[in-house]
């Protein structure tokens, strides 16, 4: 049988599986005694093959000699025969020194062996070989096909069930699918078929093959294993625990959003984050400028006025991250909604309070192009919106030098004090990391905006003394040219007071309570109440 196996004489091998196979009858069976390699349609009793297992001094059977001289022949016929041999452990190659000298030696299974070779997998499989047995180091064929990077044994295997949920030989943290995956290609999963019920959402290898999914953007598997879910309740569960919606917000696209949220996606689910921080999926859209995907939220009763963790709106996460056009757009519909959902007697109380704070978190990001679009929109919604004199303090702190310089051409007052009584000039600085639409500053920044803000200082009082200059002069000509008769018939009129330009109205004080910001009433003194 060995010499046949090693000389792929299939017919031979054949002709003694024939030869060797016995019939077990039974005591009541009607071919007792009889001949033992002998079957009828009446007798039933099991047949087996005693001598398939006998070994040859390097302890291998004809069915390792079959897988090392890759003969996948031989191997089908052999387990024709007998499918018990299928899972015999064998020796590793060139291990005979070691038996001779008694060694000890690494074992593994017909199914490792035959991994360089798809047509022995095959074969084995087919014959009835144990998809999961491990071998002397505990690594299954999938883990060894996977190291070896053998991506079809490795497509194969999972298509016939093999368990994918056990922890990676090197990182125990990673799963067999994951490492699947990284050292072939994620065009793996698609091997693996979601109609069976073993993979099936409800079950941990459905979930496994979810998370897989999403993280190699294999979107239409995750939505087969949402229409192939057998129990639909589970689905929104499944999909809010493993934060299904925020990963297909920022690397699908719209319409695979609406499929999530029309199969039971939560709108209003919380997505956490380290430090126990979340938001909710409506600020997402906004930091991935998607109008389209905000649009598809709120029809499924998404709010623009939700808050996160950190009390941020929407809107205010679309001036960190989104374009002027996505900013604008959450904006107005922030405005919208504050119209519709907040009572009469406080719409221009909360109006008001959002326009400014939006106002002042613009100045603070350094983006002229969205302080543009903010003051627009507020214009249009308020007809008195506030003086910009605070926001000059704000630009001053962050050392924004754009800023600085849009305001004071605006007309922003640069001697204006805040409640505190410090000009833009005694604000101190403050370093700022940056990120999309907040670039980082630095010192530099800080004395470039003193500079500009002194010079406009020094410019308007230049302008104020030739001013004055020019009113003496007149008033001194006025003087010479009249007569004592007619000043005494006109009497003398008391000039007007010159205003003082540090004095700060009762209006303006009440404004810059508005504008400050949250992040900016530390510095400058400023409640909100």
């Amino acid at each position: 049988m060995h010499l046949a196996a090693s000389h792929d004489r299939c017919e031979i091998v054949e002709l003694l599986c024939n030869h060797i196979k016995r019939i077990e009858h039974s005591g009541d069976c009607s071919l007792a005694g009889g001949e033992t390699n002998v079957s009828s349609p009446q007798c039933s009793c099991p047949t087996i093959f005693p001598r398939l297992n006998d070994k040859d001094a390097c302890g291998d059977t004809a069915l390792h000699i079959s897988i090392v001289e890759n003969r996948p022949r031989i191997v089908s016929t052999l387990l024709r025969f007998s499918k018990s041999i299928a899972d015999t452990p064998m020796n590793h190659y060139g291990t005979t020194t070691k038996v001779l000298l008694k060694k000890p030696q690494h074992w593994y299974r017909p199914l490792h062996g035959a991994l360089r070779d798809l047509k022995l997998v095959k074969a084995l499989v087919d014959g009835g070989a144990t998809v999961d047995l491990p071998d002397s180091e505990g690594l299954t064929p999938l883990v060894t096909a996977i190291h070896g990077k053998d991506k079809e044994a490795v497509g194969y295997l999972l298509e016939h069930g093999a368990d994918f949920l056990i922890s990676c030989s090197k990182h125990k943290e990673t799963t067999v699918l994951q490492e699947a995956a990284d050292l072939c290609s994620a065009a793996i999963l698609n091997r693996l078929d979601t109609k069976d019920p073993r993979n099936d959402l409800s079950t941990n290898r459905g979930r496994a093959i979810l998370l897989e999914a999403q993280a190699c953007r294999k979107w239409d598997i995750v939505q087969n294993l949402i229409r192939h879910c057998r129990a639909k309740d589970c689905i929104g569960k499944v999909l809010d625990g493993e934060k299904i919606i925020e990963y297909a917000l920022r690397y699908s696209t719209v319409p695979v959003v609406e499929f999530l949220l029309t199969n039971g996606a939560n709108p209003n689910c919380q997505l956490y984050y380290q430090d126990d921080y979340w938001n909710l999926p409506i600020h997402v859209a906004a930091e991935v400028n998607s109008i389209r995907a905000a649009q598809c939220l709120l029809k499924r009763e998404a709010s623009l006025l939700s808050k996160s963790q950190r009390e941020e709106l929407p809107s205010q996460f679309a001036m960190y991250f989104a374009g002027p056009e996505t900013v604008g757009w959450f904006l107005r519909e922030t405005i919208a909604a504050i119209r519709k959902q907040t009572k009469t007697i406080h719409i221009a109380d909360t109006m008001t309070r959002f326009l400014v704070e939006s106002t002042a978190l613009a100045c603070q990001q350094g983006s002229v192009e969205i302080l543009q679009i903010v003051l627009k929109i507020g214009k249009q919604e308020i007809d008195d919106l506030p003086k910009m004199g605070p926001l000059l303090h704000i630009a001053m702190h962050w050392g924004r030098v754009q800023i600085t310089k849009y305001l004071l051409e605006a007309g922003c007052d640069p001697t204006e004090a805040d409640l505190r009584g410090r000009t833009p000039t005694q604000i101190p600085f403050s370093a700022f990391k940056g990120h999309h639409n907040a670039p980082s500053n630095s010192q530099e920044d800080y004395q470039e905006c003193l500079k500009l803000v002194q010079e406009a200082i020094d410019l308007r009082g230049t302008t104020d003394t030739t001013a004055e200059s020019t009113t003496n002069q007149m008033q001194l000509v006025s003087t010479t040219t009249d007569s004592p008769t007619s000043r005494r018939d006109r009497g003398t009129a008391e000039a007007p007071p010159k205003p003082n330009l540090r004095q700060r109205p009762k209006q303006t004080v009440a404004l810059a309570q508005a504008f400050a910001p949250r992040r900016s009433r530390r510095f400058l003194g400023i409640s909100m109440k």
